[in-house]
């Protein structure tokens, strides 16, 4: 009995976590980029503007960092914790995509 509570809340605990850990790592890349721009480290602007591109589209949350035409550069705390939120939430949901190679979100069934 003991045994089988335990599967049980194992289980349930598993839905937010990692499920694809390529799609995750990946995803984690892309904020530690955002984290050393903010913290003023030294970083390719190309790489910020990538990841900035990349976390906008798969979160649907924008930054608010200023931009041009080349792109933007300059992340906000608030846009890290944001998309570090986002993460924590919806980990499960990110997978890689072997064709396109990228990460990708699967389609969240909870608001159905």
């Amino acid at each position: 009995m003991k045994l089988l509570l335990i599967l049980i809340l194992f289980s349930s605990c598993n839905l937010s976590d990692c499920q694809d850990e390529k799609a995750c790592s990946y995803y984690k890349e892309k904020i530690q980029i955002v984290t050393k721009s903010i913290n003023k480290e030294r970083i390719d602007v190309g790489r910020v503007n990538n990841a900035i591109v990349f976390l906008e589209k798969i979160t649907t949350i924008n930054s608010t960092s200023d931009g041009n035409y080349l792109g933007r550069f300059n992340p906000t705390k608030a846009d890290l914790k944001k998309w570090t939120e986002w993460y924590d939430d919806d980990k499960h949901l990110l997978f890689w995509d072997n064709i396109k190679k990228t990460v990708k979100v699967k389609k969240d069934n909870r608001s159905e």
